[in-house]
Order: C-alpha cells, then structure tokens, then sequence
C-alpha cells in the first residue's frame, strides 16, 4: 500500500504546527520592539476623497491599522533630503518592510478587500512609516506605497514587501494632510 501524503492545502496549513507557531513568533518579535530595537511604526492607511474621485476634493482618512507586532524596517537611511524650489524634499528608491506578521493577508496589505477587489474611485492607500525617537514629542512620517507584490515566506512566518517613497506626507500630528 502506498503511504498517503498531505497536500498543501488550505485545510492542511491551518492545522500545520508552523501556522500554530504564529502567535508565538510575534510575540518573539515583539521583544524587539519592546526594548527599543524597532523605532519605526507601520501603518496602513486608506482615505476616501470628498470630490467623488481620487485627487478631487478634500482626502480625509477612513481608516489607520497598524501593523502588529512591530515589522522590521530596512533601507530608511537610504533616503536624503534634497533642497528644492519649493522646500527640502526626500528622495530615495525605497524601503523593504519584513518580519510582517502571518496573521495578514496579501489583500490586506495591497489595501485591497477580502476578495481582492481594489480600491473604490474615490479611495487612497499608502503605508505610513512614522520614526519615533525619544528627542520628538511627535514622529516623523512617511508614506509609501507598495513597489512589489506581498511575499510570503512560510518557514518564517513573514511577509516582506518593498515600498516606494511617496512626495505628499501628514504632519507630525497626523491629521493635516499635505
């Protein structure tokens, strides 16, 4: 008789003894954050936009969830200042988000429903990296958006997304977009 092998399925993993592991591994990485080691918040945001469509109207924020426990963030020093007519501007080819709990889904971060449709007409979705330092009473934000499609490490436990530095960014308050 021939031995009888799993199939990676959807039932099969949520019963594999890593997809058990997940709560425990983001507690194992929460400790990072815990002791200082991790001072770059993850948030993702999605706007709605009063005028009817993108870019029309007043954008104002619908929804912040941020990512927990705390990802890594690698790549920020990649990105400098430079002056310009207008004020100093940050540039820079991007960042790469990793150690992204389990618990989310690739929809989730993409901004997209549960079922993969996208974003309404009038909706925005970025990720907020927000520095917090122990100088600054309010952090320092930055918006992102996805440059590649989610990837999921198994073995890991993570997903691990590069992000894309985008020009307009909220106030150290968060509630003024500009």
């Amino acid at each position: 008789m021939a031995p009888k092998f799993d199939k990676p399925d959807v039932a099969t993993l949520r019963k594999s003894i890593l997809h058990k592991l997940v709560p425990v591994i983001d507690s194992a990485r929460n400790i990072a954050t815990r002791v200082g080691a991790r001072p770059y918040s993850v948030t993702l945001v999605r706007t709605r936009w009063t005028g009817g469509r993108r870019g029309q109207g007043v954008e104002e924020v619908q929804t912040e969830t941020p990512l927990e426990p705390t990802p890594k963030v690698d790549g920020i020093a990649g990105l400098a200042e430079e002056l310009r007519p207008v004020g100093v501007e940050e540039i820079g080819a991007g960042i790469i988000v990793t150690q992204i709990s389990a618990r989310y889904t690739r929809e989730a971060l993409l901004g997209q429903q549960g079922d993969g449709t996208g974003l309404d007409l009038d909706e925005s979705f970025w990720w907020e990296v927000a520095y917090h330092h122990p100088s600054l009473d309010k952090p320092m934000r930055r918006r992102f958006v996805p440059a590649t499609t989610p990837e999921y490490d198994p073995g890991s436990l993570q997903w691990r997304v590069g992000l894309v530095k985008q020009t307009n960014q909220r106030g150290r308050d968060g509630s003024t977009l500009h």
